[in-house]
């Protein structure tokens, strides 16, 4: 087998005789490609889209057949992570080095536990827990510096690409329509049309075929104040009742645009400080600082409120789990303001950035975070993601760097 853009081959058989693709290698619209080339021609992103209503069955049919799938998929997870962690030897003083991750093939004993649970869906969340607690095993059991994970209700229900469709409402009404397999048959959901143009063209090139569909889930995020379809909850206890909006996530490969116009020779470094937020220059030079005072005083209001919430929880007053509740509700309503806030905070900051290299005709983004200190705690991590997300649907590279001699103009 080889490559249909690079020279690079390969010679694995399985065990019936035929050719197999190595992990990394990727089939699609007849051609072969390497993991190296796919990368450079194909990024991964993830939508979001919140499902408007069921079109074959109603909301309080689809409501169990969704509670049913979040109890399984919660008590699968839970069930693979104490059964891998009873095949892990105990370690002695003998031991030199970590012994390997055990890897039994759980899928019989999964359809017997599970028989309700979905074929397909019981295989993928399989391997997703054991790549979960795979990436945990050295500090779990080998530096004792954290427990087990654990999952909590609801785990998103995971569904293949083999097993889902996406299509228009109509030729002339572009509502996008999921077909999803849940509680043993097929479900036509549709879901929110969006109004912005790189979502529906992301929509557009999966209907097409041009983008490969991954994986797909169904989630639930508590809601305030939506005016959508929702599922209503409560807090064990006689907690308050909560409204919970039902999500779609669907992960697929979308094809990296190829510039056009001038050659784009600059490069945009972006660097993290104690004293500002960020600071950018454009190739050594036009250096501009955003300090976002507001996110600072944000971020600091809502750990001291945190604080405060924590001393009038003391162990001095002891109280039932029920008294404790209002207090609990506060917090995740406060939480979830803060995190909202945070969320749109990253998203404006990151099309003001991804903005500004694209009008000053950019080929890539060198991002340098080694000091980070002007914020308390901030998701360093999902600002990355995204803008390195968006950046390649821009067809601009990022590239994570520490050097502080930013290169010259090629």
């Amino acid at each position: 087998m080889q490559c249909s853009i690079c020279t690079a081959t390969n010679a694995l058989i399985d065990k019936h005789g035929k050719e197999r693709i190595p992990r990394g290698w990727k089939r699609f619209q007849g051609q072969c490609y390497c993991d190296k080339c796919w990368k450079k021609n194909y990024h991964q992103r993830s939508l979001v889209l919140a499902i408007t209503k069921p079109l074959d069955i109603s909301w309080e049919e689809l409501k169990p057949l969704l509670e049913s799938a979040w109890n399984q998929t919660t008590q699968l997870s839970n069930s693979i992570i104490t059964k891998l962690a009873l095949l892990e030897p105990i370690r002695t003083s003998e031991m030199t080095k970590m012994p390997k991750a055990p890897s039994p093939y759980l899928y019989p004993w999964a359809r017997e536990q599970f028989p309700d649970l979905d074929l397909q869906s019981a295989n993928s969340l399989i391997q997703t827990v054991q790549r979960t607690y795979n990436r945990h095993r050295l500090e779990v059991f080998w530096r004792r510096s954290r427990s087990l994970p654990q999952y909590r209700y609801p785990v998103p229900a995971p569904f293949p690409s083999t097993s889902t469709k996406l299509e228009w409402l109509s030729d002339s009404d572009k509502v996008p329509i999921v077909t999803v397999r849940l509680g043993g048959k097929r479900i036509r959901l549709q879901l929110t049309a969006k109004h912005q143009k790189n979502f529906k063209n992301a929509i557009e090139q999966i209907i097409n075929g041009e983008a490969k569909l991954c994986e797909g889930s169904i989630y639930r995020k508590v809601s305030h104040g939506s005016h959508r379809s929702s599922v209503v909850t409560r807090a064990p206890g006689g907690g308050q009742r909560a409204q919970s909006q039902v999500f779609i996530k669907l992960t697929a490969w979308f094809p990296i645009p190829s510039s056009s116009g001038p050659v784009k020779r600059r490069h945009l470094h972006i660097q993290t400080g104690d004293e500002f937020f960020l600071m950018a220059s454009l190739s050594g030079t036009q250096k501009w600082r955003l300090h976002a005072e507001h996110v600072r005083r944000w971020i600091a209001t809502y750990t001291q409120r945190l604080g405060r919430l924590s001393d009038d929880q003391g162990y001095e007053r002891l109280q039932t789990a029920r008294q404790r509740l209002p207090i609990n509700e506060y917090r995740a309503k406060l939480a979830a303001k803060h995190h909202r806030r945070i969320a749109t905070f990253l998203k404006q900051t990151c099309a003001e950035v991804l903005t500004y290299a694209q009008r000053n005709g950019c080929k890539k983004i060198l991002w340098e975070r080694e000091k980070s200190g002007f914020f308390h705690s901030f998701p360093w991590y999902e600002f990355e993601s995204l803008i390195e997300q968006r950046s390649q649907d821009l067809g601009i590279s990022f590239e994570r760097s520490s050097q502080d001699v930013l290169p010259a103009e090629v």
